[in-house]
């Protein structure tokens, strides 16, 4: 009986004992602080533009990402006006950041020291005015505009009180505002200058208490660290003339004034290499200004006067909505007058005496040869570049170089000419085939079906512009799938049997292919109606948008859980959480419960 009691007394004991923590009330204060910095964590968040790969001297690129930085931790709790407490894992200590955004590609900052159990109030004050500023810039981020633009010469000090100036060295403009070429002068009378040639690359300026900054990246074959690269600036230009002082290195500590620092160019505007705009291009570059090319490589874009256009690289598909892609330019052209035009038909022809920067910072005379076959197909042709301008319109100078072939930048798909069947055989392999021209829904459509080989393909096609010429037909196509919009000029050319289809080698460099083979067709004379076989139906691919053909759909909906509504709070339901975290614990309580109870019996019977 004694026995019974005993364990009677000790189950009971074991019970009290596990009542908070099947009822969930118990928690250890350790867990619970805890939980309230794991909370904390999840909503203190880095701005969406921060985050990406970031440079700072002396140290590896640094990651920002939504809740930690690394070489630094984790978020814990911030301010709202730019102080962040941070969570050292590793050292298991808190530091505070006092960050800065001077330029949506360059993050300042101060640092506190890191230590135990700091509160962010505390660990933020002990940061003063003399503690260092640190400057990063972000890897990915594109590059701006620079605030000088044109031809400079400059004298530049290199460390020391002796200018080098005799000769002076200068600054070539290149086609994209952003880039220019430094070509550094070595001059007798300073030891320490060198001949040296620099691309620069503008990236971030701001203003500062009334002090204008600069920060930007060199590029040489003798440069090959970022360390090398990065250089920060504090400039002042005004009129024709202007001061820099740049850093020693990739930070922006030790500038004092535009005319103080370890190295400081003193700028001169050459307004001679320079020429201004003199005339304008034809009427149809104001209605439209921006042109892209049959093969969607390039953009040529006409300023607001017409006096002057650029031509940029079209980025990939996947790459048009990305915020920090910035088109290169290669070419940068100023109308300087029209030299001479004529017209054939309907055709017209103008050459204009233009000067032209490239990508490589040259700049020179050209003669640019436009030619309007229609209000929306226009051919650009740029000549050689030559000092002596009276020639440059000469047809030598256009030998050789590439013609480009324009139409709108946002030119939708349009009605194809030949509308109807055709049949066609290969003129080098000897496939066959058949060409249903708008016998889709939708007349801006080609269905080309070949046979060859016992192979079958159907391709599709879509048509963009067309224009005659005497007695041929040319037609800007390209497949419907193609995101990019790349496109080929083919042409109908009349035969006594009949029509040769064939891509014209002038128009586009990029020939279209059908089952590997250029596009060179013999197609019967009768022009059939489209067959009746041909369903009517809409067509799987929107051409009009350009997306990619899309699956079949299935018609049968998803089963989606049913969704958990939010009550009038706020806050999501906790039942499920709860029920599933009380459900262990009972388990647990059990488990434990049983193991006691079986010890304690053992003990008794021993």
């Amino acid at each position: 009986m004694d026995s019974m009691n005993s364990i009677l007394y000790w189950i009971y004991c074991i019970i009290l004992l596990l009542i908070p923590l099947i009822d969930g009330s118990f928690e250890p204060e350790v867990y619970s602080r805890s939980k309230r910095a794991y909370r904390n964590a999840k909503q203190c968040t880095f701005p969406e533009a921060w985050r990406g790969k970031w440079y700072q001297s002396g140290v590896r690129d640094i990651e920002i990402h939504a809740h930690n930085i690394s070489t630094y931790g984790h978020c814990i709790s911030h301010d709202g006006k730019g102080k962040y407490l941070l969570l050292n894992r590793n050292k298991m200590c808190n530091i505070c950041l006092v960050m800065t955004s001077k330029h949506q590609n360059v993050l300042q900052y101060k640092q506190s020291f890191c230590l135990p159990g700091e509160p962010i109030t505390s660990a933020c004050g002990m940061i003063t005015g003399d503690f260092p500023l640190y400057t990063m810039i972000k890897v990915t981020g594109a590059p701006i505009p620079c605030p000088f633009q044109g031809q400079y010469e400059f004298s530049y000090t290199n460390g020391s009180e002796i200018k080098c100036d005799n000769p002076m060295s200068s600054i070539n403009a290149c086609a994209d505002n952003s880039k220019f070429l430094f070509h550094h002068q070595k001059c007798p009378a300073l030891r320490n200058s060198n001949e040296k040639v620099e691309f620069f690359q503008c990236l971030a300026t701001w203003d500062t208490g009334g002090d204008s900054y600069l920060y930007g990246r060199f590029s040489g074959p003798l440069l090959t660290d970022k360390e090398s690269q990065y250089r920060c600036f504090m400039y002042s230009l005004y009129g024709s003339t202007g001061h820099m002082s740049m850093t020693a290195d990739s930070t922006c500590q030790g500038l004092q004034t535009p005319t103080l620092g370890m190295n400081v160019f003193t700028l001169r505007h050459k307004h001679e290499k320079w020429p201004q705009p003199r005339c304008v291009f034809p009427d149809v570059f104001g209605s439209t200004s921006e042109w892209r090319d049959v093969n969607s490589r390039h953009m040529f874009t006409f300023n607001k006067r017409v006096d002057g256009f650029k031509v940029t690289d079209l980025p990939e598909p996947d790459l048009g909505n990305n915020s920090e892609f910035r088109a290169e330019s290669r070419l940068k052209v100023t109308c300087i007058g029209e030299v001479d035009s004529s017209k054939s038909g309907k055709t017209h022809t103008f050459d204009i005496l233009t000067y032209v920067t490239d990508d490589k910072c040259e700049s020179n005379y050209r003669c640019v040869r436009i030619t309007l076959r229609s209000h929306s197909i226009i051919d650009i042709q740029i000549g050689k570049p030559t000092e002596q301008t009276e020639n440059a319109c000469q047809s030598s100078y256009f030998s050789g170089t590439k013609k480009f072939v324009l139409l709108p930048g946002n030119a939708p798909p349009k009605a194809c000419p030949m509308q109807g069947s055709h049949t066609f055989v290969h003129r080098r392999n000897k496939c066959t085939g058949q060409i249903l021209v708008g016998c889709s829904n939708r007349d801006s459509e080609v269905e080309v079906k070949t046979e060859c080989a016992g192979s079958v393909s159907v391709e599709f096609l879509q048509c963009y512009e067309n224009w005659t010429d005497v007695d041929r037909i040319y037609v800007i196509a390209g497949h419907v799938n193609d995101l990019r919009k790349a496109a080929d000029c083919l042409v109908f050319k009349v035969t006594p049997n009949g029509y040769e289809l064939e891509a014209d080698a002038e128009c586009g460099n990029d020939r279209l292919k059908i089952m590997g083979q250029p596009v060179d067709f013999i197609i019967n004379s009768a022009n059939k109606q489209c067959p009746t076989g041909v369903p009517k139906t809409v067509t799987m691919h929107p051409a009009l948008s350009q997306n990619p053909r899309e699956p079949p759909r299935n018609n049968k909906k998803p089963i989606n859980p049913p969704e958990i509504e939010t009550p009038p709070g706020g806050k999501p339901p906790t039942a499920i959480i709860n029920a599933e975290n009380s459900s262990t614990r009972l388990s647990l309580s059990a488990t434990i419960l049983v193991w006691v109870v079986l010890v304690v019996v053992g003990a008794v019977n021993r």
